[in-house]
């Protein structure tokens, strides 16, 4: 759907660039976007899939199965795949990107860290990143063809990561056979 622009269902159609691809990467108010859903909702960055290994090398121990080790350092390459795909969904090289990137992170570490003292800079965040939204929505960073090559890009990652959650996945099988 990323790269198929024929389709109904497709990014194309559903976030042209601008304010609805700018939140589908980015998120906005409280949902979170590609990034935010990689590296900040649930239990852990990666999509949770370090989380994921570390229960499969306890599980490892308590059913006495040393293959459910493999699976698990599967699941940990997937997690920096994920990480890999979140990153390529905001690059480095695209300024307002990054910035969003850092701020997203930022607001991330200070919830964790801090919770309610860190709520004065934590709505400055969120001020600045309305206002990166607006700029986003008016003014999109990219144009035709680098959104292009972003949605091959983020299909590429995708890929990767499915290859290696099914080598994962079929690990974790052999091992409880």
């Amino acid at each position: 759907m990323l790269t198929n622009r024929r389709n109904p269902q497709s990014w194309r159609r559903f976030f042209p660039p601008g304010r609805l691809l700018f939140a589908a990467l980015a998120g906005f108010d409280a949902v979170p976007g590609v990034y935010g859903w990689i590296r900040h909702w649930g239990a852990g960055d990666g999509a949770e899939r370090g989380m994921y290994a570390d229960f499969l090398i306890e599980a490892a121990e308590i059913l006495n199965q040393a293959g459910l080790i493999e699976a698990a350092n599967l699941f940990r390459a997937s997690q920096r795949a994920w990480c890999e795909l979140s990153d390529a969904v905001l690059p480095d090289d695209v300024p307002l990107f990054k910035q969003t990137r850092a701020l997203l992170d930022r607001r991330h570490d200070l919830f964790i860290h801090r919770g309610g003292t860190a709520l004065d800079e934590i709505g400055r965040i969120n001020r600045s990143l309305v206002e990166i939204r607006a700029e986003a929505a008016s003014d999109f960073p990219l144009n035709e063809s680098q959104v292009t090559a972003l949605f091959e890009e983020m299909k590429a990652r995708l890929q990767k990561i499915h290859a290696i959650e099914v080598q994962a996945v079929t690990a974790m099988q052999d091992a409880l056979v």
